[in-house]
């Protein structure tokens, strides 16, 4: 039986391919060097390969049959990819489809060309529920429930083409929190949410004790942990906020315009690593609160918080 007819790219094609993504992977998750040196001396390595975007021949992983034989081995349909990426890519197609794999090579080249310089910064959106999130299985929801607490959505996206990594965030809130879900993350992407912890130090002296019951109070000021976040993800969180006086807590927010004064924020910073460069990058984003309503929202992000006036919050047991 005669073997099929491969439409294979020409040495041409491999090595312009390869030039154009500077010889590294294209997947912006991955974005590793495919040439090194070997330990011979008049030797080097390569670890990278053009590979098909459509298959090059029928039954492979997202073949065009509308493709003419041209079409299919031309460098538009070739991306530069790693090994281990390009094995991934074609062992499962539907993850990785056409669109999918054109815009990684799109993007990577503008990269490498110098159009795009670095990350952008996340978008933060949070939003408050109108009524209360009720779980799965028996629950009660009263007016006083409804009058006390409040539940909000915070979604922390990634929408650039670099993974955002050891992503930390100071969230500051006109109300205390008083429970928290991940409702959503990617698969194998570590997070944490919880109170600020300050360090609690006790002194007695002689027959005197000092004695600590139950946690600590709810707080304003909550941190949030990613591991990393790649390209085109997101996290989303649900959480509930307890009205201050249930707590004995004063109200604590303030907007002005001149100085821009603000003690309701996102403050943090995340870690990006891109052609052997590792930055570490500040983002900010005020949050306003309509006090009458308890609505809050997430304002623009910002890349640093030096033209806000910023107000740290500091709550003890």
């Amino acid at each position: 039986m005669a073997a099929k007819q491969r439409d294979e790219f020409s040495e041409s094609i491999k090595r312009t391919t390869a030039e154009r993504a500077g010889y590294r992977c294209s997947n912006p998750s991955c974005r590793r060097p495919t040439v090194g040196p070997h330990t011979v001396p008049d030797k080097s390595i390569k670890t990278g390969e053009a590979c098909h975007i459509c298959a090059a021949a029928p039954g492979g992983p997202r073949y065009d049959p509308t493709q003419t034989p041209v079409e299919r081995s031309s460098i538009a349909n070739a991306i530069w990819l790693c090994t281990e990426c390009s094995t991934k890519v074609d062992r499962d197609p539907l993850a990785f489809p056409v669109d999918m794999l054109l815009g990684w090579k799109q993007r990577h080249e503008d990269l490498v060309r110098g159009e795009t310089n670095g990350p952008s910064l996340p978008t933060i959106e949070l939003s408050t529920v109108r009524g209360l999130l009720v779980p799965d299985g028996d629950s009660d929801v009263s007016g006083e429930d409804c009058e006390i607490f409040r539940d909000h959505i915070l979604v922390f996206s990634n929408r650039h083409d670099i993974e955002l990594q050891n992503i930390q965030a100071r969230i500051q809130l006109p109300e205390p929190v008083v429970g928290c879900q991940l409702t959503y993350r990617p698969v194998g992407i570590e997070v944490s949410w919880g109170p600020e912890r300050i360090q609690s130090v006790a002194y007695a002296t002689g027959s005197g004790s000092v004695t600590q019951r139950g946690p600590s109070r709810p707080k304003r000021t909550q941190i949030l942990q990613i591991e990393r976040l790649s390209p085109q993800s997101n996290i989303e969180l649900a959480f509930r906020t307890a009205k201050d006086r249930f707590h004995g807590l004063s109200p604590v927010f303030t907007v002005g315009s001149d100085p821009k004064d603000v003690n309701s924020f996102v403050l943090g910073t995340f870690t990006t690593s891109c052609y052997g460069v590792t930055q570490v990058q500040e983002f900010f984003a005020p949050i306003a609160y309509d006090d009458a309503n308890r609505q809050l929202h997430a304002m623009d992000v910002y890349g640093d918080h030096t033209d806000w006036n910023v107000q740290l919050i500091t709550e003890y047991l």
